[in-house]
C-alpha cells in the first residue's frame, strides 16, 4: 500500500514519503526482494544515474527516475530509525544499484 518505487520521480517519493509518515510508513523494496522502510527523505541533485543507484551510504542517497535523487531516513526491522542495521547488512554493499 505504501511501496514506492525508485523509477518514480524525486519529489514524488518526496511527497510520498511526507504523506505516509508515520503510519503506514513508506517503503521500497530492494533488488535482493528486501524491504526498506523511509521515515525521511528529501530531494537532492543528481548526474544522470541509473534509477536505484546507490549515490552514497551516509546518508543512504539514490538515484531516480527524474535524474533527481532523493536521500533517505530509512529503517529495517526496527521500532525506531535510530535502532536500523547498517546499510551493508541491508543492501549488501556500499554503492551500486539496490
Amino acid at each position: 500500500m505504501a511501496e514506492f518505487r525508485l523509477t518514480d520521480s524525486a519529489a514524488h517519493i518526496h511527497n510520498w514519503v511526507r504523506g505516509m509518515n508515520p503510519w503506514p510508513c513508506a517503503w521500497f523494496v530492494t533488488a535482493g526482494g528486501k524491504k526498506v522502510k523511509v521515515t525521511e527523505c528529501r530531494v537532492v541533485a543528481s548526474q544522470g544515474e541509473a534509477p536505484g543507484t546507490v549515490l552514497a551510504t551516509k546518508p543512504l542517497t539514490v538515484a531516480c527516475a527524474d535524474g533527481g535523487s532523493s536521500y533517505f531516513m530509512w529503517c529495517r526491522k526496527a521500532k525506531s530509525r535510530w535502532m536500523a542495521p547498517p546499510l551493508r547488512r541491508v543492501c549488501g554493499s556500499k554503492r551500486g544499484i539496490l
